[in-house]
């Protein structure tokens, strides 16, 4: 059985953060685009999808 050599990940020591935001964490919780966001999911597109 060959031996396996460790495999590690690159290391940047002058990055600002170690895991990047998610869109949650960067928008306001009572920023307008939440309630834009919130229709467009609520919108039927199954007629669209069906054609």
């Amino acid at each position: 059985m060959p031996v396996q050599k460790p495999v590690f990940k690159p290391y940047y020591q002058n990055q600002i953060m170690a895991i990047p935001p998610t869109l949650d964490e960067l928008v306001a919780k009572g920023h307008p685009v939440r309630i834009v966001n919130d229709v467009i999911n609520r919108i039927n597109i199954q007629g669209l999808l069906d054609a």
